[in-house]
């Protein structure tokens, strides 16, 4: 995807841009040239544009990392099981205490219970908002809050430039799952916000 500036403008024939596209319309948007910024905001390569030509597949399919999640379900599933086991069948002073059985099944489960938040986290979207599920919190946000899409070449996932000046991750769309996939999936994010994004007029 090119990396440039994503920005929300008026519409070209003067119209007020209208929202809840539907999947084609999203499809077909544009790349838009990027604000003028200066300062610290000067971070050009950092912010995405959508792509050149049309969004393959669904638009509104839900951002979620492959590998980031298929191994964090594996390592719950391991760690839950491993520390179970051994307070099952561990001998040796203190073995027997149910207490301390307890106590190990207690911290498997607690790394499990941690691991499968990560595994959760994602970005869902609709024509009406964006909502954005990263391992702690969920932030449920209209499309006209979002300004702009970052990722920049050392990011390890997307972020998003907010109304109320503020920044929000979306761990939804991780660097680690390769380059092409990552960028792809940042470019038709930056794609929803540049169509669904304007705010009516009046």
């Amino acid at each position: 995807a090119r990396v440039v500036g994503t920005t929300h403008g008026p519409s070209p024939a003067g119209h007020a841009p209208r929202r809840g596209h539907r999947a084609d319309e999203v499809r077909s948007t544009r790349a838009v040239d990027p604000a003028p910024r200066t300062g610290e905001d000067e971070d050009v390569s950092s912010y995405v544009a959508p792509p050149p030509g049309d969004l393959s597949g669904d638009p509104y399919a839900p951002f979620r990392p492959r590998w980031g999640t298929a191994v964090a379900y594996t390592a719950a599933v391991v760690i839950l099981a491993g520390c179970t086991f051994v307070a099952l069948v561990a001998t040796g002073p203190g073995t027997d205490s149910g207490w301390n059985k307890a106590a190990t099944i207690g911290v498997g489960a607690f790394c499990a219970l941690i691991l499968w938040r990560l595994g959760q986290v994602r970005a869902t979207v609709t024509p009406e908002r964006l909502t954005v599920h990263n391992i702690v919190f969920t932030r449920r946000l209209e499309w006209a809050e979002v300004l702009s899409v970052r990722f920049g070449p050392g990011d390890p996932w997307v972020r998003l430039d907010l109304s109320d000046g503020k920044a929000l991750a979306v761990m939804g769309i991780q660097r680690a799952d390769g380059a092409r996939r990552s960028e792809n999936e940042a470019a038709r994010l930056a794609a929803l916000v540049q169509a669904l994004g304007e705010a009516p007029e009046g």
